[in-house]
């Protein structure tokens, strides 16, 4: 599990009385949905739900499949007067997109090119950078940069030599009577522009008929190639081909995007399709919720995105530590800063999962929609505890919400040395800059400086809340009336090991927050628990808590946040939606997170 799921929580299944003793609290409805699956679908009961998987080869290796689109469109309350092209995609029954087994690994190899598309934002950063440096600096950021055009360049040659693209399919299903429909989306493939740099010509194969473009033709003008590494992927890319092509296979419409047309597949019967692989299986169990949505991706996709997600900021980061290896010889403040940004990337590690699990997303719902996300690869755990303070969760004041059972097997954390890598790059980058624009910047590190000595309080106290919680620990904001002395209340409550000790930490950090200095909140010890309360409000516990295997309780009400926060875009935006709310746990092995989107008046 990663540190944002603590956060990024999931749903309660029922209303306001929902904690009572007869109803089962969130965290026990998550998890019988993760209970193993029941009895087994057949293939036509899999398709009656999502007929646009019977396009999609069996090896598929991820999917996402969306059902009832017309329904969904109706359901949104879309106005087709002003969008007159709904009417048209209400006729579609069901969409599907399916990757192909190979495509990871063929995305791995095709990485360097990414990454060449990717240093373009890069180079705007650096150029900016070196406005404002001083000569020496100026001169190791070009360097540097010319430098790692040449090493991507390199690496791009390499990846060109074999390129290769599984299959991408995309698929559509209308509703009786909308086939002719389908047949007028085939020809979408013919619709790409036809001018430019790059060369078009039109393909066609048995039933798929579409267009091509030729690899040749790639413009990589932006990567910072030499001539003679521009030369050789040319010649890499001479013979390859990207294929965007389509075909009606009975009564689906299927879209392909390939370097090689003999690749695809097109099952000839449902047997033969994904909706008969063993993938689907895990799915039967919530085929009953009449779902919206469903989707899987393997371990390897999921590590794909993640690292797709964080190559900006991979780049940036090796571009920066090697500007200040070049310059640490002569300053001591930039070889601190390049021993820094290793150091706060090698913590980073230890919070992504080595090996990603897999990912499972089922969407439901009619009058609130509900997602449920399921990953199979989970290092941390919730610990054991109990339910205790959620009966104000869904209160009318209510603008936050959120509690939490331990989370074990976070990696331990040296506050004081994460923020003095941060220190260390800053100093680092102010020593790169020209005297004047340094002497500008200065106040910034002023800043950092005066407030870090309660940055470094306050994160040490929140995590070694976490280490040394006996059960749970929930926090509530509220918005206060309208003529209150503050337009919030903020209550936190905990069952904590040493309560008087940890009591009287959180309340030297609290009077040391400037925004407590006029009224500093109460905190108080009631048996083990430590007690916060600001404001008029404060966290009740429950007649009755609700012991659970461990997880995490979560709501966010958009209408008292609106206020509370004076945006009347978040008062509008609850007429339609009320708010969020949501439960996690993990389970066997496996993180679970549901979430309830709580909808407004429908009329």
């Amino acid at each position: 599990m990663k540190m944002h799921t603590l956060f990024s929580l999931a749903v309660t299944l029922s209303v306001s009385p929902l904690f009572a003793a007869e109803t089962a609290t969130p965290l026990e409805l998550l998890q019988q949905l993760a209970a193993p699956a029941g009895a087994e679908c057949s293939v036509k009961q899999r398709a009656r739900q999502f007929s646009a998987l019977g396009a999609l080869p069996a090896d598929t290796e991820s999917f996402l499949a969306v059902s009832r689109i017309g329904a969904l469109v109706a359901r949104a309350g879309v106005d087709e007067a002003a969008l007159p092209q709904m009417s048209l995609i209400a006729e579609l029954d069901s969409l599907a997109v399916g990757v192909s087994a190979g495509t990871t690994a063929d995305m791995e190899r095709l990485m360097p090119l990414i990454r060449a598309l990717s240093a373009m934002q890069l180079q705007e950063k650096a150029e900016r950078w070196s406005e404002a440096a001083h000569a020496d600096a100026s001169r190791a950021i070009v360097a540097v940069q010319r430098e790692q055009s040449e090493l991507n360049g390199e690496q791009l040659v390499q990846a060109t030599q074999d390129f290769h693209l599984s299959p991408i399919y995309f698929a559509l299903t209308a509703r009786d009577g909308g086939e002719l429909l389908l047949q007028q989306l085939s020809v979408l493939p013919m619709m790409l522009p036809m001018t430019g740099d790059y060369s078009l010509e039109v393909t066609a194969r048995g039933a798929w008929r579409g267009l091509c473009l030729h690899g040749s033709r790639l413009d990589l003008s932006a990567a910072g190639l030499s001539p003679e590494q521009e030369t050789a992927i040319k010649q890499n890319l001479e013979n390859a081909r990207l294929y965007v092509v389509a075909s009606m296979v009975g009564k689906r419409l299927v879209f392909a995007i390939c370097s090689n047309l003999d690749e695809l597949k097109t099952p000839a019967r449902p047997g033969e399709s994904l909706l008969a692989s063993s993938a689907m299986k895990e799915f039967d169990s919530c085929l009953s919720r009449n779902p919206w949505a469903i989707g899987y991706s393997s371990g390897a996709v999921v590590a794909m995105r993640d690292k797709v997600n964080s190559f900006n900021h991979e780049i940036i980061a090796d571009f920066m530590e090697e500007v200040f290896n070049r310059l640490g010889a002569e300053t001591p403040s930039c070889a601190s800063a390049a021993a820094a940004i290793k150091s706060l990337r090698s913590l980073y590690g230890q919070f992504v999962p080595q090996q990603p699990g897999a990912e499972r997303l089922v969407v439901w719902g009619e009058d609130d929609l509900y997602l449920q996300l399921t990953n199979t690869g989970c290092s941390h755990v919730f610990a054991p505890g109990a339910i205790r303070y959620a009966g104000q969760a869904l209160a009318g004041n209510t603008a936050v919400y959120a509690e939490s059972t331990p989370l074990q097997g976070l990696p331990a954390v040296e506050i004081a040395a994460v923020l003095n890598d941060a220190e260390a790059v800053h100093k680092g980058y102010l020593a790169t800059l020209k005297p004047e624009i340094a002497e500008q910047q200065a106040a910034s590190m002023q800043e950092f400086q005066n407030g870090r000595p309660l940055v470094e309080q306050v994160l040490g106290l929140a995590q070694d809340c976490n280490n040394r919680t006996l059960s749970s620990g929930a926090l509530l904001v509220t918005a206060n009336a309208a003529g209150a002395p503050a337009p919030a209340s903020v209550s936190f409550r905990a069952e904590v090991s040493d309560a008087p000790e940890f009591a009287a930490r959180l309340q030297s950090t609290c009077s040391a927050a400037p925004c407590c200095k006029e009224s500093a909140p109460r905190v108080s010890v009631e048996g083990k628990e430590v007690v916060l309360s600001f404001g008029e409000s404060s966290v009740v516990p429950v007649a009755q808590p609700v012991p659970v295997s461990g997880g995490a309780l979560f709501s966010v009400n958009l209408e008292p946040l609106g206020r509370l926060m004076n945006q009347p875009e978040l008062q509008e935006i609850s007429t339609v939606v009320q708010g969020v709310d949501g439960a996690a746990c993990t389970q066997g092995g496996e993180c679970h997170t549901l979430l309830r989107v709580r909808l407004g008046d429908k009329q």
